[in-house]
C-alpha cells in the first residue's frame, strides 16, 4: 500500500504487517483466523459496523470470505465475479443481502470495504474504498446473535470452511455502532489508521 503525494514524488511504503492466506494450510484445510464467540461479538438491537482491507489472489469459484460470525449472524464475501456481498442473517426466513455490481472486485488490487447496519434506521449500507458500494436496503434480518466464532478469510457456518479467500487482509475492525460515511472513509484513507476516527493522514 503506497501512501503520500504522488503529484511531488514523496511516497511512504505502508509496511503494517497484513494477514496472508493462500486457501490451504499445506494438508488440504483452508488458512483463517478464529475468534472465539463472546456476546460482544453479537449483534441484537444496537447497530454493527464490520471494516477491513483486503486484497484476492485469485477468485475461488465459491465465495471468498473476508470475515464471518455466520449462520444465524453476518458475513462479508466477493463471489467469483467480484461481487461484494454483506448479508445478515437471522433464519431463512429474516435476512438480507446487499451487493455490489459484479466487477467492484478486481483480483491483484487493495480495497477498503465497511458494512453497516442501521437499526435506527432498519436498513445496512456497504461502502467500497469509503464510496457507496450498496444499499441503503431495507434490513430484514433480526437478533444476529449467534454461538459461532468470528473467524477472519473464512466462513463460520458448518460446512463452508472451502469459502476461504487466497489473498491477504488488514486491518479488520468491529464496532457496536452505525459508522458514518465519513468515519468509513478514515478508515478507507489507510491502514491501521488511528482508531479515534480523525482526520486520516
Amino acid at each position: 500500500v503506497l501512501e503520500g503525494n504522488l503529484d511531488e514524488a514523496i511516497i511512504n511504503v505502508n509496511q503494517d504487517p497484513v494477514l496472508d492466506f493462500d486457501g490451504t494450510d499445506g494438508s488440504g484445510t483452508e488458512d483463517y483466523i478464529t475468534i472465539p464467540d463472546n456476546a460482544s461479538l453479537d449483534v441484537t438491537t444496537g447497530g454493527l459496523t464490520v471494516s477491513a482491507w483486503f486484497k484476492i489472489n485469485s477468485f475461488k469459484s465459491d465465495e471468498n470470505v473476508i470475515l464471518s460470525k455466520y449462520d444465524p449472524g453476518y458475513i462479508l464475501f466477493s463471489n467469483n465475479a467480484g461481487r461484494l456481498t454483506f448479508r445478515c442473517y437471522t433464519d431463512g426466513s429474516n435476512y438480507t443481502d446487499i451487493n455490489s455490481a459484479s466487477g467492484a472486485v478486481v483480483a491483484g488490487n487493495w480495497y477498503h470495504v465497511a458494512g453497516v447496519r442501521d437499526n435506527a434506521e432498519d436498513e445496512l449500507i456497504m461502502y467500497l474504498n469509503g464510496a457507496v458500494a450498496a444499499g441503503p436496503t431495507t434490513d430484514a434480518s433480526g437478533d444476529l446473535s449467534s454461538s459461532r466464532p468470528l473467524l477472519i478469510g473464512n466462513s463460520a457456518a458448518p460446512g463452508d470452511l472451502g469459502w476461504g479467500i487466497i489473498g491477504k487482509i488488514a486491518d479488520v475492525r468491529m464496532y457496536n455502532a452505525t459508522l458514518s460515511q465519513a468515519e468509513v472513509q478514515v478508515l478507507a484513507s489507510k491502514i491501521n489508521v488511528d482508531s479515534a476516527l480523525g482526520p486520516g493522514t
